[in-house]
């Protein structure tokens, strides 16, 4: 197979799932919507903490989307663009390496996870009866600190750094490659 026919898969196979994150996202949104209009409407604080049925494993599906997307681009970099015309992951990776302290792209594909989790865990407290401790009471206050603890250890544990995944990724590919080298010799 040509580099160029390999390169347009691959290419194909990452913006299919590009479009797979977007479409999670759309997907979180649609629920967590949907969700919020039916907890509003019953008032009961423990609603508001339905849609984490949604956000984390939405959040974990498109953190491998974007994981898979990185590995590609990778592989991209060291095995079809070196000796084609093909440039743009080597120059990404060039741009990314040069301006590595100006930016962070740490974060902007987690802030909807981020923001709606803080939105709906708000909304759940607001609506507690403090004035009525029953069982009910202490159950959702309790279920929203699991929920707390676990979106934060979950949201920076699973959080994507794409430079230094990328980097990662490059090293793994180009040890793969020297491996080939060494059996084709």
């Amino acid at each position: 197979m040509s580099k160029q026919v390999e390169y347009e898969m691959l290419r194909e196979e990452i913006l299919f799932s590009m479009q797979t994150v977007k479409n999670y996202r759309t997907l979180l949104y649609s629920i967590v919507i949907a969700v919020l209009a039916f907890a509003f409407d019953k008032g009961e604080a423990i609603l508001f903490l339905l849609p984490f049925v949604a956000v984390i494993p939405l959040y974990l599906l498109a953190m491998h989307q974007i994981d898979s997307t990185m590995r590609l681009g990778a592989y991209i970099y060291v095995f079809i663009e070196p000796g084609t015309e093909c440039q743009w992951e080597t120059r990404l990776n060039k741009y990314d390496f040069l301006h590595r302290n100006q930016y962070s792209t740490k974060k902007s594909s987690i802030d909807p996870y981020w923001y709606l989790s803080f939105c709906c865990l708000l909304l759940s407290v607001l609506k507690l009866d403090f004035c009525n401790r029953d069982v009910e009471f202490y159950v959702t206050a309790v279920t929203q600190i699991i929920i707390l603890i676990s979106c934060i250890y979950l949201f920076i544990k699973k959080r994507p750094d794409y430079l230094t995944t990328k980097e990662k990724y490059i090293r793994e590919w180009k040890e793969i490659q020297r491996m080939e080298n060494r059996e084709d010799e």
